[in-house]
């Protein structure tokens, strides 16, 4: 996720290499060197590629406006009366007003219809009480009985328009807008280098570039890196938070709580069957969603989704071949459960180890590793119409010599045996990385959290 490189010049030229900046620099083919621990644990690294390159922002705390439901036409049946020689007039349910109740979606002129399919005509709408508007209906024609139509509970959608001649200009519709405010978190670690570790320095060359490789960068680099995108998974809003010294704290909002809040929240029961993954299907096409998505899950969620394939072979051997390896000697089977299509819409299952990684997410009775995140695998339009995908990475420039800034991360060094010159008398070189990222989600109703009820 991020590049740990601090180039070193003036001295010696030496650039402060990582783990991790040797990965992203496709120096670990050439080198031999070893893939750091954390990248098993990334979700990042799982979608790389499908959230496009980081995106920078100037502001510590910056937002965008997302639009409203703009096809949120329907709205609840309530109190009909009759008026007139065949009209009703319906109140609209509570969940169907916005800004305080004072709005709502019909219009006069308006088309409607109703769960029987009858259709009727938007003869006035009244919003003189806030969270009550009434909306009288006439029948589109004598065949039409919207009387009998209005039934208590039932829905009615409010689905065009129609205007006589020398028409005067249409009521204005407003959509609902909302404003979605994102802080930049800062992330920091520090590793120290006594004297004595420093001797176990290993220098090398590449492509012209003199590199120091140093013995606990690597493990600095996988905490740093681990934290920083855990801060990013689970990490709540900061409300009125501040540390030891009163300072206030501000946090990225992360993907986790962002999507309990604003997104699709279901829950199964034992295991997450064909049919609960049906019921996602129908929960997500009810809230716009998209055709493809990519569900994380943890690692027991994975093996209840490989029963399926079992199931599926149970009592038979007609779909099973037990002949391909080397004439039924020897059998492997695999029952990694990768991909499904599900009344038009694909589900791509990872495992993200991290949700079950017993030494963090996985830890005792964590939720995490019964979980399931759907991400929209499209794209959506920002301020300027530009295509972006649903979910990405925004980062903030860390400031520092251009030695220490590569990029979204910052890693200098401080102490009695610094290279850069000493800073105080204790003979330790402490190694630093910070970094600013937050989270951007856009259209938050088209993702989705699986958990696992009681």
């Amino acid at each position: 996720m991020s590049t740990f490189i601090g180039a070193r010049q003036g001295i010696d030229n030496l650039a402060l290499a990582t783990g991790y900046g040797i990965l992203d620099r496709d120096f670990r083919r050439e080198l031999g060197m070893k893939v750091p621990k954390y990248k098993a644990l990334s979700i990042f690294r799982e979608l790389e590629g499908r959230m496009e390159p980081m995106a920078r922002t100037k502001n510590h705390e910056y937002y965008f406006y997302e639009e409203g439901d703009w096809f949120n036409a329907n709205a609840s049946v309530n109190n009909p009366t009759n008026s007139g020689s065949a009209d009703v007039v319906i109140t609209l349910g509570a969940e169907d007003h916005f800004d305080a109740g004072t709005k709502s979606f019909p219009t006069v002129n308006g088309s409607a219809v109703f769960e029987d399919e009858t259709v009727g005509f938007v003869l006035a709408v009244n919003r003189t009480t806030p969270n009550a508007h009434t909306v009288t209906i006439r029948p589109w024609n004598p065949s039409q009985n919207v009387r009998a139509a209005a039934v208590p509970g039932s829905k009615v959608v409010f689905f065009g328009n129609v205007f006589g001649e020398a028409s005067d200009t249409p009521e204005s519709r407003v959509p609902a807008v909302s404003k979605v405010t994102n802080m930049i978190h800062t992330s920091r670690k520090s590793y120290p280098i006594t004297d004595w570790s420093a001797q176990n320095e290993v220098e090398f060359e590449f492509k012209g570039q003199k590199f120091l490789y140093v013995k606990g960068l690597e493990e600095l680099a996988d905490s740093f890196s681990m934290e920083e995108e855990l801060n990013l998974i689970i990490t709540p809003t900061a409300s009125g938070l501040v540390d030891a010294g009163s300072v206030p704290l501000k946090s990225a909002t992360g993907l986790i709580p962002q999507i309990s809040t604003a997104g699709q929240n279901v829950e199964y029961v034992d295991e997450p069957d064909l049919a609960f993954q049906q019921d996602n299907v129908l929960t997500i096409d009810a809230n716009y969603g998209d055709d493809e998505y990519f569900v994380g899950q943890g690692r027991d969620v994975s093996l209840a989704n490989d029963n399926w394939l079992i199931d599926f072979t149970q009592g038979s051997d007609i779909r099973v071949s037990f002949s391909a390896f080397d004439g039924g000697k020897q059998q492997a089977l695999s029952f990694d459960f990768k991909s499904i299509m599900l009344g038009g819409v694909t589900m791509h299952f990872d495992t993200w180890n991290i949700l079950s990684h017993r030494g963090s997410l996985g830890a005792g009775d964590m939720p995490y590793r019964n979980m399931q995140i759907m991400i929209p695998a499209g794209y959506g339009l920002d301020e300027q119409r530009n295509s972006v995908p649903y979910m990405r990475v925004r980062y903030s420039d860390p400031q520092g010599a251009p030695h220490e800034v590569q990029g979204d991360v910052k890693v200098f060094e401080h102490g009695g045996a610094s290279k850069r010159g000493a800073t105080n008398g204790v003979q330790k070189r402490i190694v630093e990385m910070i970094s600013y990222k937050s989270l951007e989600i856009r259209c938050r109703e088209k993702f989705l959290i699986a958990r696992k009820g009681n």
